[in-house]
Formats: C-alpha cells, sequence, structure tokens
C-alpha cells in the first residue's frame, strides 16, 4: 500500500465464544451445576443444569424437566464495539417442547431469534446474526415445554 492511500476497510468483528463468553462451551463447572458459571437463569430454573454429553466438550447445557417448565439460560456482554457480529453454537434437541430457540437481544437493534430444530440423532450448526448499536448484547437460550395430563394439554 502507498503512503497516503486509504486503508483498506477491516471486517466486521464477530462474537466467538472462546474470546467474547465467559464459560461459553458449559465446561467450567461439570456436571450438575443448575446455573452455569458466568451464565444467569430466569423461570423454571430446576430444569435448566449442566450434563456430560457436549459436542467437543465434556458438558453441555440442558433444558429438561418431567413437568411443565418455561426457562431461560441467558449472559449480558457489555463493552462490545458496535458492528455485526455472529453468534455461531451446536444445538441439540429431542422436540416435544412448546418452543425452543437461541435469541439475542438488548444489542440495539431488532431481536435476532433462530428456532432449534428437532435432532434428536445428532448436534446441528446454527448462527444467529445481530447488528450491535448500543455496544451490549444478551445471549438468551430458552425452551417452553407443556405437559400431557390424559388427554388435556396444559402449559
Amino acid at each position: 500500500m502507498r503512503p497516503g492511500s486509504p486503508s483498506p476497510p477491516l471486517p466486521a468483528p464477530t462474537a466467538a465464544a472462546a474470546s467474547t463468553l465467559t464459560n461459553g462451551g458449559f465446561e467450567a463447572d461439570g456436571t450438575g451445576a443448575a446455573t452455569p458459571s458466568g451464565w444467569s437463569e430466569y423461570g423454571s430454573t430446576g430444569a435448566s443444569y449442566v450434563e456430560a454429553g457436549g459436542r467437543s466438550g465434556s458438558y453441555r447445557l440442558s433444558h429438561w424437566a418431567s413437568t411443565a417448565y418455561k426457562v431461560e439460560t441467558y449472559q449480558y456482554l457489555s463493552g462490545l464495539a458496535n458492528g455485526t457480529y455472529k453468534l455461531t453454537a451446536w444445538v441439540r434437541s429431542g422436540g416435544g417442547q412448546k418452543s425452543a430457540y437461541i435469541a439475542l437481544k438488548n444489542c440495539g437493534s431488532a431481536e435476532q431469534r433462530t428456532d432449534l430444530p428437532v435432532s434428536a440423532s445428532g448436534w446441528i450448526r446454527i448462527v444467529v446474526p445481530v447488528n450491535v448499536t448500543n455496544n451490549q448484547c444478551t445471549i438468551s437460550i430458552n425452551r417452553t415445554r407443556t405437559r400431557v395430563t390424559g388427554s388435556m394439554l396444559t402449559t
């Protein structure tokens, strides 16, 4: 590049679990942790826990209970440079829930939500893009399960 010529544009920053998230792989606590280190919980927190069986590590976050529940596991990120980010996650869902999704919210732009596909036989890679305009973002993992009682469905 010649002196005085404009610099080429830099690529947009990308949020990556290893560099931005605290405990993005849910490895810090081992099995049985009700609230993983670095994360917060809301709702039916007894339905959220860390267990063995991660895709690339030893552990994974699971949302499950034998009764109806609605739970959110989330992490607030601050000090982000404004720009376009992508959250990449490997997910697995056996189905049977009313809803299951990952959301990027409170980022200064519209909430970005990706439903988790049923994938009982294996892991699926999902990518959720977001435009951060206020130097912060919340990563939110949500699941709502209804319970069947006889022939009556309750929420």
